[in-house]
């Protein structure tokens, strides 16, 4: 049996997997960042990656940003890289599992995006945003995408043994 599938709507699988890819590869930079920048002040690594991206450090949000991490001692900016590097871990795993169609992947992905929905609800609730509107929308479509498309993702098969 071969890795042929038919291509039954998987259209949006594939956009899910780069979604979960590029998500992924962010988040292990990010950590990877923050994990190196453990013995510099946060707010000087905040300031650091944003000149590196060409954000405007002067700008409302980064000003924002880099309060909030100077509000942070080391070990709560090392947990934060921790918590960045096993999150984009796990969606690069996804994304690789997904691209396998593989059953266990199409479920962790499920369970491990609708676990932050009520959270992202919340954040989206409390201080509206279109773009935090948008995140909440895109990881609830893929929850329900995934949870009804069950047919896309292969079945594991009980083979018998010949004579058996």
């Amino acid at each position: 049996m071969g890795n042929v599938m038919k291509d039954n709507g998987s259209g949006f699988l594939k956009i899910i997997i780069v979604y979960k890819a590029v998500i992924g590869a962010i988040e292990l930079g990010f950590s990877a960042v923050l994990l190196k920048s453990l013995d510099i002040a946060p707010e000087l690594t905040m300031a650091n990656v944003a000149s590196n991206l060409d954000i405007d450090i002067g700008g409302r949000l980064m000003q924002m940003a880099a309060e909030k991490a100077a509000s942070f001692d080391g070990y709560v900016f090392g947990l934060i890289a921790v918590a960045a590097l096993a999150i984009g871990a796990l969606n690069v795993i996804e994304a690789w599992g997904l691209h396998q169609r593989e059953r266990w992947a199409e479920w962790l992905t499920v369970a491990a995006t609708a676990v932050f929905i009520p959270y992202e609800l919340y954040i989206t609730i409390s201080s509206f945003s279109v773009f935090k509107f948008m995140i909440l929308f895109a990881n609830s479509y893929v929850v329900y995408y995934l949870a009804r498309h069950k047919e896309l993702f292969r079945r594991r098969v009980e083979i018998e043994a010949p004579g058996a």
